[in-house]
């Protein structure tokens, strides 16, 4: 008995918790991003306002993620006008506009 009294007070304790309760969430919320997708791009953002001249291996070193994450995430950067490629791929730098 003392096993199942011991999962009801559990049980009672996870209904009452506000994080885990299935109302606390109003129908039809946005869903957000995970906060590291949103952390990878404002890392990216700073590192080459820091240094323009960043390349990609070494934006995928800091942000611990595969080149071609950072590649994607470089081309939805410049699709939105947050950044802009100055000269060729080679030699060239970013800019970061807003």
């Amino acid at each position: 008995m003392s096993r199942l009294r011991d999962f009801h007070d559990k049980s009672i304790a996870i209904v009452r918790d506000p994080i885990h309760r299935a109302d606390s969430i109003p129908c039809g919320a946005p869903r957000h991003p995970p906060p590291r997708l949103i952390s990878g791009k404002l890392i990216i953002l700073r590192a080459l306002r820091d240094n323009p001249r960043m390349t990609i291996a070494e934006l995928a070193t800091i942000t611990e993620v595969t080149p071609r994450s950072i590649e994607r995430n470089l081309k939805k950067l410049q699709d939105t006008g947050r950044i802009t490629r100055i000269g060729p791929d080679k030699g060239g730098h970013w800019a970061v506009l807003r």
